[in-house]
């Protein structure tokens, strides 16, 4: 989508606000070459860093055969708009334009026909669009709710890309933003009406104060942001925020394990285990695909214990309705085993996670008497694609960055593979997420300008503000 950089919206809240207020979207897939397009109302999850659209259609419909094929699909979110006649504005020499809001996502789609897992989505649908109906729904015999799921089919779509233009007449002066307001407000039609109430909720029309005539602290500073491309968003939506340019080579590819058997097969024993460990978000989101791919729905993990190593991670555990009962202080493995020190003797300990990690965990909790047993949930592998892109731009003395992020111990490794030994990086900062992605930077005789004292995402956009001079971030 075109997107002038003033029509840009970045604020991930107001991004989710905008597709659950605008739920009924635009499906559009690739079926054999042809764009094949379905309406329909969809739900919006946040699990985390990334969004996820749920949703379902009839059998009948061809477009789920064309979602099964891997593909990326489309899914537009589009709000009210109105037409701004140029009497508004100051200047006479004005052309008409249009007022509206519109969102973007692109993903690819899980497609699933068992009862399971459709009811799951039926009833969160339900729950989100008319809870009135909800008894009655859950009176209805079992036969024939049956019998009606038989007739569709349900998916999961995982945003990867998300492209979001709210286009509100910011590049007019205030008094013309004012001017609109105000007709626009004045219509009996709702839907013109409504973007009057879009553009006051994004501060336009109103005088600028001197604190936000302020330059923010990261203006004019260019930063690498190498996180995996589909968790790139939130870092960097922060670093764009307080000013920064924001360049995207993803330093990072995560994919899926080469064979699901030893993670299935232990999903199907949860019952013989008392603790479920989950390291990073991307963990979270297999293990769950896995089980709703298996049947194995939230009932079977109500006797686990369950520890996640940092607030992402948590957070994105508890959108799935599960309890988290440790989240370590410090967010890395040492700290995880220090948690859990007199909780595990003799306990069963599943831990799925990347297939390759650090053994701090398994290693010490088997120290401490656990029984742990180690599972590959996904894999991370250097995006090949990357390689030109990295030293092209640390070649060009007009676009070269001033600081390069690392959010961990594998973007700093797939860095140094991609770039191979001696990367040119004089007068460029490299800024880590916590000690443990630092030590792996030395490791490689590279240096640490910035580390976050809180080892998240938030916490390295913070230091990152900190560290630069005037700064009044504490």
């Amino acid at each position: 989508m075109y997107i002038p950089e003033f029509n840009r919206q970045e604020n991930r809240a107001a991004i989710l606000a905008f597709m659950r207020a605008n739920p009924f979207a635009i499906l559009v897939s690739n079926a054999e070459g042809i764009p094949f397009a379905t309406h329909l109302p969809l739900l919006v999850e946040d699990a985390g860093d990334q969004f996820v659209v749920q949703g379902h259609m009839a059998k009948a419909n061809a477009h789920w055969k064309s979602m099964k094929t891997g593909e990326e699909s489309l899914v537009i979110f589009h709000g009210a708009h109105a037409y701004i006649s140029p009497t508004l504005y100051e200047i006479r020499e004005s052309v008409p334009t249009w007022n509206y809001a519109a969102v973007h996502v692109y993903g690819e789609s899980t497609v699933f026909s068992d009862e399971a897992c459709l009811k799951e989505t039926l009833d969160r649908m339900i729950n989100a669009f008319d809870s009135s109906y909800m008894s009655q729904w859950s009176d209805l015999s079992d036969e024939y709710r049956s019998r009606m799921m038989k007739h569709i089919v349900g998916f999961e779509i995982k945003v990867k890309r998300l492209e979001a233009k709210f286009k509100l007449s910011q590049n007019r002066t205030k008094g013309e933003q004012s001017r609109v307001i105000q007709s626009l407000s004045q219509s009996k039609d709702s839907n013109i009406s409504a973007v009057a109430e879009l553009m006051q909720k994004e501060g336009l029309g109103r005088k600028t104060s001197m604190a936000e005539k302020k330059d923010p602290p990261l203006a004019g500073l260019r930063i690498v942001v190498g996180r995996a491309r589909h968790q790139a968003s939130a870092l960097s939506s922060g670093l764009r925020k307080l000013g920064a340019e924001v360049l995207e080579i993803p330093f990072i590819e995560i994919r899926k394990p080469r064979s699901y058997q030893p993670l299935d097969s232990a999903l199907k024993k949860l019952h013989e285990y008392d603790w479920l460990i989950l390291t990073s978000v991307n963990g979270v989101e297999a293990v769950w695909e896995r089980l709703k791919k298996l049947g194995v729905t939230n009932k079977h993990l109500k006797h686990l214990k369950v520890a996640a190593i940092g607030p992402a991670t948590s957070k994105a555990i508890e959108k799935r309705g599960i309890k988290v009962n440790v989240v370590p202080e410090k967010y890395v493995a040492e700290s995880v085993v220090e948690s859990l020190r007199n909780q595990v003797a003799g306990k069963r300990v599943l831990l799925a996670r990347a297939r390759v990690a650090r053994d701090v965990i398994p290693r010490e909790l088997r120290r401490l008497r656990a029984k742990v047993d180690v599972v590959e949930a996904y894999e991370t592998m250097i995006p090949q694609s990357s390689r030109m892109r990295l030293r092209a731009l640390l070649k060009d003395s007009k676009g070269r960055p001033q600081v390069i992020t690392f959010t961990s111990s594998s973007t700093v490794r797939n860095f140094v593979a991609l770039l191979g030994t001696n990367p040119q990086l004089d007068g460029i900062r490299l800024a880590s997420i916590g000690p443990i992605t630092s030590s792996t930077l030395r490791e490689f005789g590279l240096p640490v300008d910035v580390e976050a004292t809180e080892y998240t995402i938030p916490g390295l956009i913070k230091a990152l503000a900190r560290s630069e001079p005037g700064s009044l971030i504490l």
